[in-house]
């Protein structure tokens, strides 16, 4: 009888670890999907990557996805919106965004009055630079009075511009700066928008690039699973930081699309890091 029993505990055991539900990821490619690349290969998780930004956030509000990873003002319009069904738990990135030109006389914002600097709309480097010149009284309009803002399709689009030297100003974030100065002797990051950000405020207080998203429900009723993520998350930063060879080859394995030129120097110029959310982001963003 106690063989018997022993046999049926195995067989409920072993249907519970197979049925056992699993952490949903949504991921785009590019570098905020770094931060899973680590774990992509668990059991544990099943990962759906999205073309666009706008599918992914909308799986996410459907319940069909538990975490993702996104740039922080996107992220926290999102939970805001969301009524208490999405939470912001991590920051994993603080800002990498540089003016990348090949113009030797640029190193202030009031620099680029009267220049043309191209970025993607609606993207976490248009609203960053958007903010940096508002606070340093730069305005936006065309002609010699003001810095005027043009868009392309794509970062990967403007760096290649920027290489062939057929544009003169960007702002890009990794791993497009990179790219852009790897393939061209001519280009060099005029302006470090980090530094610009102390230059206002007068200290160091980190600006968020990219933080965790997850569905408040999976948070609270998968307590273990949720933990089990964060712990995953807080090592593979940790191997980002001190492996960027091996994070590349990575990157390559999982198709994260990452320029193949510069895959390593952009993840180590990135500023990924594991930062428990115990402010709100917009006033780590803009101290107000």
């Amino acid at each position: 009888m106690k063989v018997k029993f022993f046999f049926f505990t195995l067989i409920l055991l072993s249907h519970f670890a197979f049925t056992q539900e699993k952490t949903r990821i949504g991921c785009l490619k590019g570098m905020s999907s770094l931060v899973f690349c680590h774990f992509m290969d668990s059991e544990d998780y099943e990962f759906f990557t999205y073309d666009s930004a706008r599918d992914l956030v909308s799986a996410m509000k459907g319940g069909e996805i538990d975490a993702t990873n996104l740039p922080a003002f996107m992220a926290e319009k999102i939970e805001e919106k969301s009524q208490g069904r999405l939470v912001i738990p991590l920051i994993t990135s603080t800002t990498d965004v540089k003016l990348v030109s090949n113009d030797e006389n640029i190193h202030t914002f009031s620099d680029l009055l009267g220049k043309e600097v191209y970025l993607v709309k609606d993207s976490y480097e248009e609203y960053f630079f958007k903010e940096l010149l508002k606070l340093s009284n730069v305005p936006i309009k065309t002609g010699e009075s003001g810095v005027e803002v043009a868009y392309m399709a794509s970062n990967a689009e403007i760096t290649s511009s920027l290489i062939v030297g057929k544009i003169t100003c960007a702002v890009l974030s990794e791993p497009y700066v990179s790219a852009s100065l790897v393939n061209s002797y001519k280009n060099h990051i005029s302006l470090d928008f980090q530094d610009e950000y102390v230059k206002i405020y007068g200290n160091r207080r980190i600006v968020p690039k990219s933080v965790l998203l997850v569905l408040t429900q999976y948070r609270d009723t998968r307590r273990k699973d949720y933990n089990k993520l964060l712990e995953n998350i807080r090592n593979s930063i940790s191997t980002i930081n001190s492996h960027p060879n091996f994070t590349a080859k990575k990157a390559k394995k999982y198709k994260l699309d990452l320029p193949v030129t510069a895959s390593v120097r952009s993840i180590k110029n990135s500023h990924f890091l594991y930062k428990e959310n115990d402010e709100n982001i917009h006033e780590l963003l803009y101290n107000e």
